[in-house]
């Protein structure tokens, strides 16, 4: 079975390890290598990570507004409003939405590296993540969200934990750290999706980041052994909560 983000020579080549300042972002996405997002999707579906290049994805009216927004606060040159296909109301709610990301996170991002992509390995996996804003000084990476929740106590228990966001942390400083670069803090720049379009900073505690960090690990050892085994599907197992509860007991 050929399967994506192992170590081989092709990539090695075509890119070196460490920070690839050069990349786009459309280049970026077709290094073999993995990032945080397989990660995540592994807690889905093994198989959708073997199959990615096959995968097919839809484009959503969401996406749109999130890579707007991303495009408008970390790359302000390149930002055409015209180029995104946004109704008049959405159009109306992105335009608050920059207004305050920029307001709140602009001059803290000053002196930041934007949207720099860095390629490591270890014994197995190339890996790879690209950074929204990284300020190697201040030993921060900075990662822009849109979320619904207009408080930093919502966001974690619905956004972080909900969306996996604890292995993107980890993963991210992973990455740096093993290029011998300074990362200690993940900071979430979190801008509300909607009324009353809150703007807030979340800093990831070294409490969620070991819990990433155990569960990213153990995914990549069973994509390993997935991969190594030829298997054909990756079947997940659910529990009923009372079940679970029942042996607490």
């Amino acid at each position: 079975m050929s399967c994506y983000g192992f170590i081989n020579e092709e990539t090695l080549k075509k890119y070196p390890l460490g920070e690839l300042p050069e990349i786009s972002n459309e280049e970026y996405h077709k290094i073999n290598a993995l990032s945080s997002t397989d990660i995540k999707t592994m807690t889905i579906s093994i198989d959708m990570v073997v199959k990615k290049n096959k995968f097919l994805r839809g484009e959503s009216q969401a996406m749109d507004m999130g890579t707007a927004l991303h495009e408008a606060l970390l790359e302000p040159d390149k930002f055409r409003l015209s180029s995104y296909r946004l109704k008049p109301a959405e159009v109306n709610k992105l335009k608050i939405m920059i207004n305050n990301a920029k307001l709140m996170f602009e001059e803290v991002l000053h002196g930041s590296k934007k949207e720099v992509s860095y390629l490591t390995k270890d014994d197995v996996f190339l890996k790879k993540c690209r950074c929204d804003a990284y300020n190697e000084e201040l030993g921060i990476i900075f990662d822009v969200k849109t979320s619904r929740y207009g408080d930093p106590d919502a966001f974690y228990r619905y956004d972080i934990r909900g969306h996996n966001y604890d292995i993107q942390a980890a993963w991210y400083l992973d990455v740096l750290n093993s290029l011998n670069r300074h990362a200690e803090h993940f900071v979430f720049l979190v801008v509300q999706n909607q009324s009353p379009f809150n703007c807030y900073a979340v800093e990831v505690h070294q409490s969620i980041i070991e819990k990433g960090r155990a569960r990213y690990s153990e995914l990549l050892e069973k994509y390993e052994q997935y991969c190594k085994n030829g298997q054909l599907l990756d079947i997940k197992t659910v529990y009923d909560y009372d079940y679970l509860r029942s042996l607490d007991e």
